[in-house]
């Protein structure tokens, strides 16, 4: 029974020196090929075209972002020279809290008060109907940067963004 499992593997392995030595006459016929279009100088002048090309396609994006870059960089520029930092930044959001609808800034001061709440806090407090209205009311106010949001469980509770 080990002789048969013997033959079986040596005609595997047979099969598969067969395999590679076709492959092998295939490649070397394929450079042969090759190597007699390198003599064509019609080849050669296409191969270098299209190199030129290539060439000035990647010199073209290069400037491109070259000049994004320092788009970038006097915008940064112009930014520090006028001294703005977080900090006025912060002060500006602070501003703007007097700009929120009421219900928005009565949610930021219950938020300041507890430290976090979740949606169905948000709708016991201010007798909403459902979890909806007060989660979309939470998550307008995260995106417009006001809050913080983090999971705990399957609750997700909103704080202020310091």
């Amino acid at each position: 029974m080990d002789s048969d499992i013997d033959n079986q593997n040596q005609e595997s392995i047979n099969k598969i020196k067969n395999f590679a030595d076709s492959v092998k006459t295939e490649l070397l016929q394929i450079d042969n090929n090759t190597l007699k279009e390198f003599n064509d100088p019609l080849f050669i002048g296409i191969l270098l075209f299209k190199l030129l090309e290539e060439r000035e396609n990647t010199n073209r994006l290069l400037k491109t972002l070259l000049q994004k870059i320092e788009q970038l960089e006097r915008k940064i520029d112009k930014t520090d020279s006028q001294g703005i930092n977080l900090e006025s930044v912060q002060e500006k959001l602070e501003l703007n809290l007097d700009l929120l609808p009421e219900q928005d800034q009565k949610i930021i001061e219950l938020i300041k008060l507890r430290g976090k709440v979740c949606a169905a806090e948000i709708k016991e407090e201010f007798n909403y109907k459902g979890e909806n209205a007060a989660s979309a009311r939470l998550n307008r106010l995260f995106a417009l940067g006001y809050l913080k949001k983090t999971n705990v469980g399957k609750k997700v509770y909103f704080l202020l963004n310091e």
